[in-house]
């Protein structure tokens, strides 16, 4: 590594403090895992675009890093694990799509906008398929006007349309764009 290098990766160190210092101290998880913590912080942090490119910088350097903050500590303890965070955050280890779900709502949280679903049956890609006769729970978009009627509609079929992402064999996160009272 050179000294442009490891400059770099030390003015790197400002901007991941200050990414886990806007972490909520609820999302601040106690013994686990490295792979689930990092499966966590790769969830957290996928709305940085950077840091992927950071990641990169550093297994492209054979660098391994540890950081430390208000007595929490995460390190990668090898460069496989480096390789591994660069791998889960590549673009092409990211899958979004358009999806239809049938079901029932089941639940939703006017304030936070979180609606669960129960899901019959479903439209989109092979892995949604895993979701069928399970509730999900999923962030409803400002598109979708009206909330106050989901309520109201508790525990009848709709069809919903929503957007799901999914990172590498992950959970799928779900936002619904849409839904209307099947008759």
């Amino acid at each position: 590594m050179n000294v442009h290098d490891y400059r770099f990766l030390l003015s790197e160190q400002g901007t991941l403090k200050k990414l886990i210092s806007e972490t909520s101290p609820g999302n601040v998880i106690g013994r686990m895992s490295l792979e689930h913590r990092l499966k966590q912080v790769q969830e957290e942090l996928e709305a940085y675009a950077g840091c992927s490119q950071r990641i990169k910088k550093m297994a492209d350097n054979g660098a391994m890093c540890a950081l430390e903050f208000q007595g929490d500590e995460f390190h990668f303890h090898n460069t496989d694990q480096v390789r591994r965070s660069e791998n889960r955050l590549s673009n092409d280890n990211i899958q979004e799509d358009s999806v239809t779900l049938f079901g029932q709502f089941q639940g939703f949280l006017p304030n936070s906008r979180r609606a669960e679903v129960l899901v019959v049956a479903a439209d989109g890609p092979d892995f949604l398929q895993e979701s069928v006769g399970t509730v999900v729970s999923g962030k409803v978009e400002p598109a979708v006007n009206d909330t106050v009627k989901i309520n109201e509609i508790l525990n009848k079929d709709v069809t919903i349309e929503a957007r799901v992402r999914r990172v590498g064999q992950g959970r799928p996160r779900y936002a619904i764009t849409n839904c209307r009272l099947d008759t």
